[in-house]
């Protein structure tokens, strides 16, 4: 069916007479989606795209231990440790301009709508305040309402061990330095994120063979909030 529809199309091209698609609408949609399965094909045996003048095409797998993967390895090394070096650079300033002042959130959700944020208040450079709000959506698809489930002050900063450690953001700069220097594990990956103040946003290792709440070695995604002086 198919091979007569482009006989009669092609047909009609070569006399030189418009393809009629109202007359048969079924004929039309197979004729069309035959031609973008063709373009695919050919695009994917053939075809390139070009970025910024250059052409590229799909990357071949590249095994682990081999050469290229050492010289990748090590290019990113060097990228992270570079980028991370300069972060800290915009934090030692910022913590500066802030007094040691400032606060950040860790949010950790899950895909079942749990969610928890824990807030971590710094003054002059010590952790004064941690508090843990969580919430559970009553159904799927609504936003879960947050509850505090307790505030810690004073001396009684750790007494709770389930949640997210109170460190200042030089004890994180810390955590990502040993992060980004050692070696990723196989089936892992390292994640380093810089925020648009140059500062320390997240840097962890995840194990990519669990799709979801993979835990994270290292920094999570942090919010920060700087206090003006």
């Amino acid at each position: 069916m198919l091979y007569d529809c482009f006989v009669e199309f092609f047909e009609h091209m070569l006399a030189g007479v418009n393809f009629n698609y109202r007359s048969n609408p079924l004929k039309t949609c197979l004729l069309i989606t035959v031609s973008l399965l063709g373009c695919c094909l050919w695009c994917h045996a053939f075809g390139e795209d070009k970025v910024g003048g250059t052409k590229i095409g799909l990357q071949p797998a590249i095994e682990p231990g081999s050469p290229t993967n050492e010289k990748l390895k090590k290019a990113s090394d060097t990228l992270d440790a570079e980028r991370l070096s300069k972060s800290l650079a915009s934090w030692t300033k910022a913590k500066e301009d802030c007094g040691g002042n400032y606060s950040y959130k860790v949010i950790i959700s899950s895909f079942t709508g749990y969610r928890a944020e824990t807030t971590i208040v710094v003054k002059e450079n010590k952790v004064v305040e941690r508090k843990l709000e969580t919430g559970t959506p009553n159904f799927l698809g609504k936003p879960a309402p947050l509850k505090l489930e307790w505030m810690e002050a004073g001396k009684d900063i750790g007494s709770h061990t389930k949640a997210v450690e109170p460190r200042t953001l030089d004890e994180l700069y810390m955590i990502a330095k040993k992060i980004v220097e050692q070696d990723v594990p196989t089936n892992h990956v390292r994640s380093l994120g810089i925020d648009k103040q140059g500062l320390l946003q997240h840097c962890f290792i995840r194990d990519t063979r669990i799709q979801d709440d993979a835990p994270l070695v290292g920094v999570p995604a942090i919010y920060l909030t700087l206090e003006k002086k």
